[in-house]
């Protein structure tokens, strides 16, 4: 048996201080880069993640490579005067491969989104987990992320009894409405359609179709072409023209009934009172001549007198690229007909069994120790355009434990902030009217990041060495003298 496992070490050595095995190896290395490289060109930078950087054969490559250096190393004791050369350019790739595991496994690269005003000291990381929280406490389920052409197979999680049975890459939510089960004041929902006749400009014969909904803040009234639509309280229920003609519903009316009131100028007002007989998509679209001087109409396509909203998602027409939308997962539980999605940052509640379990879909988190303030965002554009020209952030860095913390540091694209061994960039905002309050910083920290430095140094002055010795050691020409 010793002589067995003498010999299989003999033979691993062997293989590994073998010329043609390291060509082998760094040619399969060399190949998984370009095909990293043209995977990124033609997707993105994920896509190459999944198939190449962040794939378990990529690291078994870089793992035998790292052990063919260091039996190469080993392979030449007694080390001597002459092999330091030699020695410094292996150690620099080890060192590097060192540092690089130490990225993989400690670092962080994240974002960080802070409102002018406020603090803020969590960071998001693209590593979607799914928080199930039940009697037995709270379970946390890691969903790895996949390219929209990567087959999915459903994940059972018997011990809750759910199933994510769908997972959408790339995401495009649709929010639609159904009758409430517990019927309540101030929830009713409509679907219509503002449109206008022959006589109308271009714009309003297209028509534009849209929901409003009396329960949520957000949904209760829209821009529709040139109209405000809104729902309407009994006590409030008047219009004022500020922004344009306005359409206003009556929220909390009869069943069966609905009041409408248009008023396209302060003298031209139409009112009156349709009847529903049925929640939902009507047979039949109810129009109404709303009196305007631009011939405008309005059909009623859908109505609910009280009404609950739910969100499907279907693949996003935009799958690659930095301006694709996050994923969204499909949940169904044991013995439900129906199950709930779930977009990024979204929670939901499932039953199964008799019990009730809460479920929530996010990226993970990290707490920084410290906390960065944004005291003002500033943003300029190409004159005559809404185009951005530049952008900058002003912050403090709230940290307890450091009173020479910066304050009032301006961060911009190419000047991030340093602090704590955390590195924030100026990478994006969030659009807002009359201007964008809320910054977007890259986050990162890199704790393989001196080990990668000091290792590619000592590889530079090894291959200098080498270049030197092998000049020196070179035979010179003997002179050929005239005859």
């Amino acid at each position: 048996m010793r002589r067995l496992v003498r010999q299989t070490i003999w033979s691993i050595w062997k293989m590994l201080i073998s010329v043609k095995f390291a060509v082998i190896v760094i040619a399969l290395l060399t190949l998984s880069l370009i095909v990293a490289t043209v995977l990124e060109s033609m997707y993105d930078t994920p896509t190459s993640q999944y198939f190449v950087y962040q794939s378990i054969y990529f690291y078994a490559l870089l793992t035998v490579f790292g052990a063919i250096i260091l039996f190469v190393a080993l392979s030449r004791l007694p080390w001597q005067k002459k092999h330091a050369a030699f020695l410094t350019a292996h150690l620099g790739i080890l060192i590097l491969l060192y540092g690089s595991f130490l990225t993989f496994k400690l670092g962080i690269d994240g974002q960080l989104r802070v409102d002018e005003g406020m603090r803020e000291s969590v960071v998001e990381i693209n590593e979607p987990l799914l928080l199930i929280a039940g009697d037995e406490g709270v379970k946390t389920v890691e969903i790895g992320w996949r390219p929209p052409f990567v087959d999915f197979k459903p994940m059972v999680l018997q011990e809750h009894g759910i199933t994510v049975d769908q997972f959408l890459s790339h995401a495009d939510s649709k929010v639609s409405f159904l009758s409430s089960a517990k019927p309540g004041p101030m929830t009713g929902a409509i679907r219509a359609r503002l449109y206008g006749g022959p006589k109308a400009p271009p714009f309003m014969r297209r028509g534009q179709e849209f929901w409003i909904w009396a329960k949520d803040p957000n949904w209760f009234g829209t821009q529709a072409g040139p109209a405000v639509v809104t729902w309407s309280s009994s006590i409030n229920f008047k219009g004022k023209l500020e922004r344009g003609p306005i359409i206003q519903f009556l929220a909390d009316g009869e069943p069966g009934k609905l009041q409408w009131r248009s008023l396209g100028s302060e003298k031209n007002y139409k009112e009156g009172t349709i009847r529903i007989e049925k929640d939902g998509v009507l047979a039949q679209p109810i129009e109404i001549d709303l009196g305007w001087k631009i011939d405008a109409r309005l059909q009623i396509l859908e109505t609910y007198f009280s009404a609950d909203s739910r969100v499907d998602y279907s693949p996003s027409q935009i799958q690659f690229g930095t301006s694709a939308p996050s994923s969204a997962i499909h949940l169904t539980a044991t013995g439900a007909t129906e199950g709930v999605w779930l977009g990024l940052g979204e929670r939901a509640e499932l039953e199964t069994s008799g019990k009730k379990i809460q479920l929530g879909y996010f990226p993970r988190r990290v707490t920084l120790p410290f906390a960065v303030e944004l005291q003002k965002f500033q943003i300029d554009y190409y004159q005559g355009t809404k185009n951005p020209a530049s952008f900058a952030s002003q912050v403090n860095v709230i940290d307890t434990r450091d009173s020479q913390a910066p304050q009032n540091l301006w961060i911009r694209m190419n000047e991030p902030l340093k602090h704590g061994g955390f590195i924030f960039y100026q990478s994006s905002y969030i659009p807002g009217e009359p201007r964008p309050v809320t910054s977007i910083f890259s986050v990162n920290q890199d704790p393989g990041r001196f080990a990668k430095y000091l290792g590619s140094l000592l590889l530079v002055l090894g291959t200098i060495l080498l270049f030197t010795e092998r000049v020196r050691k070179r035979p010179k020409t003997s002179e050929v003298k005239p005859l």
